[in-house]
């Protein structure tokens, strides 16, 4: 009965991984993602290609059960030895998985056969870049561990080879199919750049931990090699269990993220997706975690200074600095690269520059704010709690030492960030060599979408506090007791009030002259404009389609963005190269689309440049 629980047990994550799958498919289908193509149909699809991943998972796991048990075997060591139990579980999961694998994925495979279509379907697509998802994450955890090992003076586990060899294995020849076939439609492309970003991100985020916890390492061994202390020194030495699995995680995922964002995300500068990498990942979370953390040396510096503890010594104080400065210096290291890298990208076109910039400015901006403000409720509610008497009497001398000693923190890390983005962009609103600049910075949706966020959010927030306040001040009059300290208890809720009360006071003045401004040039625009009584003539949306290499896709996504429609591609199998062409040759290209002759043009594409043809 145990046993047939426990194999019951096993396929719920199967299970619920195949449903967010179903919700993924039925989604895309809802927003218009898949082909029209004839085929086997959505729900035999999903049947096949759902039943083939649980049998190669059930393949995959049995194999490298069987693997492990004989490597533990094999190892001619007490500690790993094998067991009958997995060597069964081992043998019974790889006869049931292989059998369902080689039967459904075969059917499968004939559906290509009889229609070519299939390739590119979802479902197809779904299955191949989960299976890679999964084995990629597999092999990465279990290659750090062995390498983990191998830099340790301790035994290597010879068992962690086996899910390397078999899901590594799992990952090369399913990568190598999906190199063959190629994404021939869109929806196909989308797949794969949802493995490829996903898949990059992990592997970013190894990569940094291992670069922060190995620099951590380094800093603090020399720190108190310096001012000395055993309390302070890493437990057993420099070369540490810490510091080995920090290198190995650094190797690891560099070269995961290295192979997919480098090698295989690169000319892909129109993709959305890579765009919230690069901005949400890279610029948000590389500049939120240096705040972070840089704010912890401004503090550990604030609080010895403002209010010393007494029985701390000042090496042990500052102990933690040299970890706070290994994570400011290495997500300053990924601000640095993604934001250099955002706006690189953003100039291969004209028109994305200022979009990046923008997004990237008003991001770091963001960041700013929430810390400045923090630090004025903090500062607030400080002051309040001096100044009223029964407070005072009620706390000690250095009470409010620490709530002093963060506030300055807060004001001193978000002060400058924010005024040096917020008004470096605002710049542009309020320049006059460049109406046109100002024109369209106002009307930007990032910037919209951030004065209305950070106007929003300032609002709740003096909502909940005046709520809070108003109870503290009712609680206190029906209780007859009202005091001196009822200040003091709702200092927080005061300070709130006052903080997000001045912060939404000043946006409402910004979008007043945003919406102020952009009246008057609707006004101006309705007084230039001659009126005319003529119809105005019916736009027809050209066929586009393309004859290009695959490298070439974000200048076709681009072109496809500026016309209005959706460019379609066929795949050139030659080596004809991708031009480079600058924003005025851009132009002049979507110019010459539209007024070609005919409703349907084609674009060959190749190093030497776009050729138009009307068909």
């Amino acid at each position: 009965m145990e046993f047939l629980l426990f194999g019951l047990l096993s396929f719920v994550p199967l299970i619920l991984i195949a449903a967010v799958v179903v919700a993924i498919v039925v989604g895309l289908r809802r927003i218009g993602g898949e082909t029209n193509e004839p085929g086997i149909g959505t729900i035999r699809r999903i049947f096949f290609y759902g039943l083939a991943f649980v049998g190669l998972m059930l393949t995959a796991s049995g194999v490298a059960t069987i693997l492990n048990e004989l490597l533990a075997a094999l190892s001619m060591s007490d500690v790993f030895r094998s067991s009958s139990f997995g060597m069964a579980f081992g043998l019974a999961a790889t006869i049931v998985g292989l059998t369902a694998w080689l039967l459904f994925w075969r059917t499968a495979q004939r559906s290509i056969e009889r229609y070519p279509g299939e390739r590119g379907t979802l479902g197809r697509k779904m299955y191949v870049y989960l299976v890679l998802g999964i084995s990629a994450a597999v092999t990465a955890f279990s290659a750090q561990r062995l390498i983990s090992d191998a830099l340790g003076a301790s035994s290597v586990d010879v068992t962690t080879l086996a899910p390397i060899v078999v899901w590594g294995a799992v990952w090369a020849i399913h990568w190598r199919w999906e190199v063959a076939e190629g994404q021939p439609t869109e929806i196909a492309r989308s797949m794969r750049r949802l493995y490829v970003y996903v898949t990059s991100s992990q592997g970013l985020v190894l990569l940094s931990m291992g670069l922060g916890v190995a620099t951590a390492t380094l800093l603090s061994t020399g720190y108190s090699s310096v001012f000395g202390g055993t309390l302070l020194r890493p437990e057993g030495g420099l070369w540490n269990e810490t510091l080995q699995d920090a290198l190995a995680s650094t190797a690891v995922g560099g070269l995961w993220w290295w192979f997919h964002w480098h090698r295989h995300g690169r000319g892909d500068e129109a993709s959305l997706l890579r765009q919230v990498v690069i901005y949400f990942l890279g610029v948000f979370g590389g500049i939120v975690t240096a705040v972070s953390s840089g704010a912890v040396i401004v503090h550990r510096v604030l609080e010895w200074v403002i209010d010393r503890p007494d029985t701390v010594s000042a090496a042990s104080n500052f102990s933690v600095i040299p970890a706070a400065l290994a994570a400011t210096l290495v997500a300053l290291g990924v601000w640095g690269y993604h934001s250099s890298l955002g706006v690189e990208e953003a100039r291969g076109s004209g028109a994305r520059l200022p979009t990046a910039r923008r997004a990237y400015r008003y991001l770091t901006a963001g960041v700013g704010l929430a810390t400045l403000t923090t630090g004025m409720v903090l500062l607030a509610g400080t002051v309040i709690g001096v100044l009223v008497p029964s407070a005072n009497r009620l706390a000690g001398a250095g009470f409010y030492g620490g709530p002093l000693t963060a506030s300055l923190t807060a004001l001193l890390v978000g002060g400058p960030l924010w005024a040096w983005f917020w008004l470096k962009q605002s710049s542009l609103v309020t320049s006059a060599l460049d109406a046109s600049a100002s024109i369209e910075e106002r009307q930007a949706g990032s910037r919209r979408t951030f004065i209305f966020a950070v106007f929003g959010i300032a609002m709740l927030t003096t909502i909940a506090g005046m709520s809070t306040v108003l109870f503290l001040l009712l609680q206190a009059v029906l209780d007859g007791e009202l005091s001196m300290r009822m200040l003091d208890t709702g200092k927080w809720a005061i300070g709130a009030v006052l903080a997000a009360g001045a912060v939404s006071l000043y946006y409402w003045q910004v979008l007043k002259e945003d919406r102020a401004s952009a009246t008057l040039e609707d006004e101006n625009a309705d007084a230039d404009e001659p009126v005319s009584h003529a119809p105005a003539p019916a736009t027809v949306a050209k066929r586009v389609s393309a004859v290009a290499v695959p490298a070439a896709q974000a200048l076709l996504d681009a072109l496809g963005v500026r016309l209005g429609v959706t460019v379609a591609v066929q795949t050139r199998r030659d080596d004809a190269g991708v031009p480079e062409p600058s924003g005025d040759e851009i132009d002049t290209l979507v110019e010459q689309i539209r007024s070609a002759p005919g409703d349907a043009v084609l674009l060959v594409v190749d190093a030497a440049g776009v050729q138009v043809i009307a068909v």
